[in-house]
C-alpha cells in the first residue's frame, strides 16, 4: 500500500505533467483537493497517541553536532538549509512547504555539522496542534536548535515558539550575515578540534577529530578514533596550548584544548 508521502509525490508528478486550459481545469481542482487533504493528513495525522516520530521524522543523527532550524511555516527555514548545505528543501511563500525532516550538512572549521529543516509549527504545538509534537520531539534530539523568524512578523511569534523551546532567529533569503550565524552556532556547540601525528609525518589540519568540550581528555580523543586504541596506548605527545612543553609526554587523563596535535604512541 503506498504511503500518503508517495500519495503526495504521486498527484504533484500528475499536475506537472497536466497542461493546465480550459479542459484540464476541472481535474487540476480535484488534484489539487486531494493533495491538500494528504498534506493535512500529514500536518496532523488522525493517531491517538500522539507522540511519535511520525513518517518522514526518522533522520539518522550524523556528524559531530546536530543543529535545528524550528519556526512558524514559510519563514525561512528551507532557504536558510539551501544556503548553508546546499541540500534542496523546497521553499515557497505558501504555509506548510516543508512536509518533513530535511537534513543537511555543513563542514565548518573541520567539524560536520547536521541541519534539520523542521516543519513549521503552529501556536499551540505543545498541546499537540499540527505536528508540533513530532517537530519539537525531533528538535529535542539537536545539540542547538535555532529559532528562525520572518523579520516583517510581531516579535511574538519568537516569545510563543520561546515556550517550548530557546534559541535565536535570522531571516535567510536576503543572506543577511550568513557567516555570522555559522560563528554563533560554532560558540554555542563549543567543540573541540584536535589534529592528528602520525609518527614521521606532519599533523594532518584537513580531517580533525572532533571532541566535546566536557570530554576532551586523551582518552575521549582515542575512543573517537577506535574502541580499541586504548588497549595498545603507552602515552601521547601533544603539542599546542594544553601543553607546558611541546611536545609534552602525557598520559590518558591530560585534558586537550581547542587545536592541539596529538600523537599516540603505541605499546610494543
Amino acid at each position: 500500500m503506498a504511503t500518503t508521502m508517495q500519495k503526495i509525490k504521486d498527484i504533484e508528478d500528475e499536475m506537472a505533467k497536466t497542461q493546465k486550459n480550459k479542459a484540464t481545469a476541472h481535474h487540476l481542482g480535484l488534484l489539487k483537493a486531494k493533495l491538500a487533504k494528504l498534506r493535512r493528513e500529514i500536518l496532523a495525522p488522525p493517531t491517538k497517541g500522539g507522540g511519535g516520530a511520525g513518517e518522514g521524522f526518522d533522520v539518522t543523527k550524523s556528524g559531530d553536532s546536530r543543529v535545528g532550524l524550528v519556526g512558524f511555516p514559510s519563514v525561512g527555514k528551507s532557504t536558510l538549509l539551501n544556503k548553508l548545505t546546499g541540500t534542496f528543501s523546497e521553499v515557497a511563500s505558501y504555509e506548510f512547504t516543508t512536509l518533513t525532516c530535511i537534513p543537511g550538512v555543513i563542514r565548518y572549521r573541520g567539524a560536520k555539522l547536521q541541519l534539520l529543516d523542521l516543519p513549521g509549527i503552529i501556536e499551540g504545538a505543545k498541546d499537540g496542534k499540527g505536528r508540533g509534537r513530532q517537530v519539537i520531539s525531533t528538535a529535542r534530539t539537536c545539540n542547538c536548535i535555532l529559532i528562525v523568524l520572518d523579520a516583517i512578523k510581531p516579535i511574538t511569534h519568537k516569545r510563543i515558539i520561546e515556550k517550548e523551546l530557546e534559541g535565536f532567529g535570522i531571516s535567510a533569503h536576503l543572506e543577511w550575515n550568513l557567516d555570522g550565524l555559522l560563528e554563533k552556532i560554532w560558540e554555542y556547540l563549543n567543540l573541540t578540534r584536535i589534529y592528528t601525528k602520525p609518527k614521521g609525518l606532519n599533523p594532518d589540519y584537513e580531517d580533525p577529530v572532533i571532541l566535546s568540550s566536557k570530554s576532551r581528555t586523551v582518552e575521549d580523543f582515542c575512543t573517537r578514533i577506535h574502541k580499541d586504541m586504548l588497549k595498545q596506548f603507552k602515552y601521547a605527545l601533544v603539542w599546542g596550548s594544553s601543553a607546558k612543553h611541546k611536545p609534552q609526554r602525557v598520559g590518558k587523563d591530560h585534558e586537550l584544548e581547542d587545536e592541539d596535535v596529538v600523537q599516540i604512541i603505541k605499546k610494543i
